[in-house]
């Protein structure tokens, strides 16, 4: 049977598949910066992964060394980015084989949040029961604010609803 009538069968890994889809959407790209986005989880770890990804790759005039790295990063992790660009540069080194990377850009953005491994989203810093809501709102003394509070809730409540849908 020749490749082109190769018959897949059965459910593949998705990060098998990610390579042959990516593929043609990096071709313009350097195969390091291709590799760098393609493995970052693998080289800096799935803690740091979460907060930065790598943007762009670029290298001196004629030159496959010493490139600098832009990586977008949240703004709440930038300051521990930076100070891991030593270890990050290390890293990605290491992986390449050669000095590859020589400095590092950050560019702050924002990032969404990953769901944990316990099933919790970081967005949801708190639930509160119907009771407890009520409970709150009640307690507060100034009027204007409890009517504030009361018309956010019914709008947050309803785009979350709308969301779900």
């Amino acid at each position: 049977m020749s490749n082109a009538q190769q018959v897949f069968s059965g459910p593949r890994p998705i990060v098998k598949m990610l390579t042959h889809v990516m593929k043609p959407a990096l071709r313009r790209r350097s195969l390091g910066e291709a590799t760098i986005i393609l493995d970052w989880v693998k080289i800096i770890g799935a803690e740091l992964a979460q907060r930065c990804y790598p943007e762009r790759l670029i290298f001196p005039r004629g030159k496959r060394e010493g490139g600098t790295l832009m990586i977008a990063v949240d703004s709440g992790s930038s300051l521990l980015i930076q100070y891991s660009e030593s270890l990050l540069i290390d890293w990605i080194n290491s992986y390449f084989g050669y000095q590859a990377i020589a400095r590092i850009k950050l560019k702050h953005t924002q990032i969404p949040f990953k769901t944990t491994g316990n099933g919790t989203n970081h967005e949801k810093t708190c639930e509160m029961t119907e009771v407890e809501e009520a409970q709150a709102f009640l307690n507060m003394k100034d009027s204007e604010l409890k009517n504030a509070m009361i018309r956010f809730k019914s709008s947050y409540d309803a785009r979350m609803k709308s969301k779900e849908t």
